[in-house]
């Protein structure tokens, strides 16, 4: 009987053991996201149907190594991809600020490992601005396309 006792208070110890593992691999998981390389963010970008210009060429800030802007018929998404991503946080944060110091509204911020995500909704816009990595990816939208921006936003896994 007591053997019995015994071997059943281990295999609940050894349960919630797996049980608190399988927790944290999960979350460790879920707290990074993939980045996209440039060739991968184009092809994603103009199956959804948008026209990719390259505006690399213009930017004055040597930290920055590829400039894009994808269009389609109704807004825009702005993608930057930095030479560390020490330059993308940087970038990521200074563009909160000013945000929010335009608009007078604070906005949603997300954070993990190599990502971050923040999202500010005013009356007739959405602002959203992510980075992955190096990669930081900026719209400032109607707030009409705000569901087929997230769709696409989704699409890209960010």
């Amino acid at each position: 009987m007591c053997y019995n006792y015994v071997r059943g208070d281990k295999m609940k110890k050894i349960f919630k053991l797996l049980c608190f593992t399988f927790v944290l691999l999960t979350l460790t998981a879920c707290g990074s996201k993939t980045e996209l390389t440039e060739k991968q963010m184009d092809k994603i970008l103009t199956e959804k149907g948008f026209l990719i210009n390259d505006f690399s060429g213009q930017i004055e800030d040597k930290n920055v190594k590829t400039v894009k802007i994808a269009t389609n018929k109704d807004y825009q998404i702005e993608y930057y991809i930095f030479k560390e991503e020490k330059l993308a946080k940087e970038a990521f944060t200074n563009n909160i600020k000013t945000f929010e110091d335009l608009n007078k509204t604070e906005g949603k911020t997300k954070n993990s490992d190599n990502y971050d995500k923040y999202t500010q909704k005013l009356s007739d816009t959405y602002n959203s601005l992510t980075r992955v990595g190096k990669m930081l990816v900026y719209a400032s939208i109607n707030i009409d396309y705000k569901s087929d921006f997230e769709k696409v936003i989704r699409a890209l896994n960010y």
